[in-house]
């Protein structure tokens, strides 16, 4: 399987020629092109998805739900292919099942799942108040994935964690799960901001359990204009291991 995650950035008209109308049909394109089997998205509205949807309906299928009455959400577009056999969302606090957030946290945030045969999909987004508050957050999203899966289930989350390897969310979260930019020679950013930076470290992240390997990862550097996002795309091909 070939896994993404695509922090879109949200429409904000100050982002002049990188606003999201400039840049849709170019990740369209970009998704088209690639044929991920499942798409982790970030910073998505639903006019946002509208459009996606209006450019991949005949392949692809979308789960989204937003994470309070402004409008943003962690849609996950998966090809009609796969069988989809649930999907939920959660609040990542102490009341999970209702609009809620933990302290500190500029926004509510989220996790969205949809399980298939072989395999749980998480997609979320961490808030960037601070490490603590990820921190907080990412307690919250293990007890949502503990709650939702079996020994035997096949676990990815994508997402944009909003910090970077060596912080304590993701030295939290590699106690049980891991990740595709541990090695320590790792020097790619994946916020560029609309720029041209490839020299940096991840805030966004493919998490996988024991159970899958992963034969491939990359960070979709810029090949043409118009920018796809302020992040870059990242992506893994998965083998579920025997």
């Amino acid at each position: 399987m070939y896994i993404a995650s695509i922090n879109l950035r949200i429409h904000v008209a100050s982002d002049l020629e990188n606003a999201w109308p400039n840049r849709r049909d170019a990740i369209i394109k970009f998704i088209r092109q690639e044929r991920f089997d499942i798409i982790g998205c970030q910073e998505a509205s639903n006019d946002m998805v509208n459009d996606l949807m209006k450019g991949l309906s005949d392949e692809y299928h979308v789960i989204f739900q937003t994470r309070d009455d402004r409008g943003e959400g962690v849609p996950i577009l998966y090809l009609k292919t796969h069988e989809k056999i649930e999907d939920k969302t959660y609040w990542l606090s102490n009341t999970p099942e209702k609009l809620s957030m933990v302290d500190g946290s500029h926004f509510p945030r989220i996790v969205t799942m949809v399980r298939f045969n072989q395999l749980v999909f998480f997609n979320t987004h961490l808030d960037y108040a601070s490490d603590d508050v990820c921190l907080e957050q990412a307690k919250y999203l293990l007890q949502v994935i503990e709650k939702e899966t079996k020994q035997e289930d096949k676990v990815i989350i994508t997402g944009d964690f909003n910090v970077h390897p060596d912080s304590k969310t993701i030295t939290f979260m590699t106690q049980y799960l891991h990740h595709i930019f541990q090695s320590e020679d790792v020097n790619e950013l994946t916020y560029h901001g609309f720029s041209e930076k490839t020299e940096g470290k991840p805030i966004d992240y493919i998490f996988y359990s024991n159970d899958i390997d992963v034969s491939e990862s990359t960070i979709h550097h810029h090949t043409t204009q118009p920018f796809l996002s302020d992040h870059y795309p990242i992506s893994a091909r998965i083998n579920f291991k025997q």
